[in-house]
């Protein structure tokens, strides 16, 4: 029997201060180290924030929605 994947939930959180490009290139190396260790993701996607990423309420409930 084969082992099942694992998949890890990823919050890429964000302040209004932090420098946006930050975000988004860690959400892509997060991405990235788990799928190279063979891990699914399910993150929020940069359609659904800016960058994917969660600074409002509202995106923190989409985020909770996935």
């Amino acid at each position: 029997m084969a082992a099942k994947k694992m998949t890890m939930g990823v919050i890429i959180g964000n302040r209004g201060f932090f420098p946006d490009q930050l975000a988004r290139s860690g959400r892509e190396e997060m991405i990235q180290a788990l799928a190279k260790a063979g891990m699914d993701a399910i993150v929020l996607g940069p359609e659904d924030s800016k960058h994917g990423a969660v600074e409002t309420h509202e995106e923190a409930k989409r985020c909770a929605a996935l």
